[in-house]
């Protein structure tokens, strides 16, 4: 069996000088950890975007949550004992903001369980569905 390629792991910007800053009250372990449920919604909808935790290393919970995407990124900032989270974006796309619709997506579904969905295979094409081949995930 031929192994995939490795794929490079995406790394931060050196320098994030002029990205742009906002505010999110939405925690990435929501998104992309401690719900796998929501995990696996998000990445439905957003399976070009890589994600990554990077701790501290400060002997505090503090910790950065990264998101790639072809040649934008985006970064929230995590504080321990914080609300309110800084989030930093940079190029075309708006990652964090991709990131969050496609939470509120998985939200306003009813918070469906990994069991919910399912792959159609058809001569013409395969796609994710919910509860129903006749209900494609559609992005």
């Amino acid at each position: 069996m031929a192994a995939r390629p490795a794929h490079p792991r995406p790394q931060p910007p050196a320098d994030p000088t002029g990205a742009d800053e906002s505010s999110t009250t939405l925690h990435p372990d929501a998104v992309a950890w401690s719900d796998l449920d929501a995990s696996f919604a998000v990445g439905l909808r957003l399976p070009e975007v890589a994600r990554r935790f990077i701790d501290a290393d400060d002997g505090t919970d503090d910790f950065a949550f990264w998101a790639f995407a072809d040649q934008s990124w985006a970064c929230v900032q995590v504080t321990e004992g914080t609300t309110v989270h800084r989030v930093l974006q940079h190029g075309q796309r708006r990652l964090w903001e991709e990131i969050e619709a496609a939470y509120r997506w998985w939200e306003d579904l009813g918070r469906p369980t990994t069991d919910r969905f399912g792959v159609a295979v058809t001569p013409d094409r395969q796609y994710v569905y919910l509860d129903s081949p006749d209900n494609p995930i559609r992005r």
